[in-house]
């Protein structure tokens, strides 16, 4: 896994830098904060009428309900996840994820054709702690990566 390899910067560093990879995942989790915010303040909320959508991901969507907000907001995770460096850094990027989830939740009682439901909260949580879990995971057991982890470590105290 090279990205495992990566040294990662923090997230405001990297705007200035001219490290391309940092650079596009920082963009694709951007912009899946903005398709978050698109998909859950329409009007309807089916996902078969969004028209850029392939009609068997909306079909999926619209099949399962509440449940894609787990993989929804598990792929919103990993662009952030790769990009930041450090153990307390990535919770607070789950923390802002997770008030994300909860905000769109409120934003729809007040669209007229939408409603606010805990499940959609419990299953975006959901997403962003498993995204979580694996990716704290792969860093701690991938041989090079906890290598790094410990010498950084050592070099910070």
């Amino acid at each position: 896994m090279k990205w495992a390899k990566m040294k990662r910067q923090p997230i405001l560093c990297l705007i200035c830098s001219g490290k391309w990879f940092e650079k596009a995942m920082f963009l694709a989790g951007v912009v899946g904060v903005g398709l978050a915010i698109f998909l859950s303040v329409r009007s309807s909320p089916a996902m078969m009428t969004v028209a850029w959508l392939p009609k068997w991901v909306g079909h999926w969507l619209d099949q399962y309900g509440r449940f894609r907000n787990f993989p929804a907001f598990a792929m919103l995770a990993i662009p952030f996840l790769i990009i930041t460096p450090k153990f307390l850094q990535r919770a607070c990027i789950i923390a802002l994820l997770a008030m994300l989830v909860d905000s769109l939740e409120l934003v729809q009682l007040f669209i007229p054709t939408r409603y606010a439901d805990m499940w959609d909260i419990f299953w975006g949580w959901a997403g962003l702690l498993a995204a979580w879990g694996i990716f704290e995971a792969v860093i701690k057991f991938t041989p090079e990566t906890s290598a790094q982890n410990a010498a950084g470590e050592l070099n910070e105290n």
